[in-house]
């Protein structure tokens, strides 16, 4: 994550009047969704090489380890998700009936 990264988001987002539910806290929020854009992003991407490596490996052992890894990245993604007041209608679906 870079901050110039999350800095040029930032700027796009407090433009937004739909952002922000309550606006006294506008600014706050989009700034917060910058950083968790980002992050998403990043971890978009190490999943994405984690997925190349992953296809080299033949040892069981070595593709289990990729596959944690994946999974600790997605975890990530879903922290993001669950702690963003943009995104929170997301966590609020009923995914056990799918």
């Amino acid at each position: 994550m870079t901050m110039e990264k999350i800095n040029q988001l930032y700027e796009k987002l407090k433009l937004t009047p739909s952002l922000n539910r309550a606006n006294s806290h506008k600014d706050k929020e989009a700034y917060e969704l910058a950083i968790t854009l980002t992050d998403i992003g990043d971890s978009a991407n190490e999943i994405t090489s984690l997925i190349e490596e992953f296809s080299k490996k033949e040892n069981p052992d070595d593709i289990l380890e990729k596959l944690i890894e994946i999974g600790e990245e997605l975890r990530h993604i879903v922290y993001h998700i669950r702690n963003s007041k943009f995104y929170d209608y997301i966590m609020q679906d009923d995914f056990s009936q799918t």
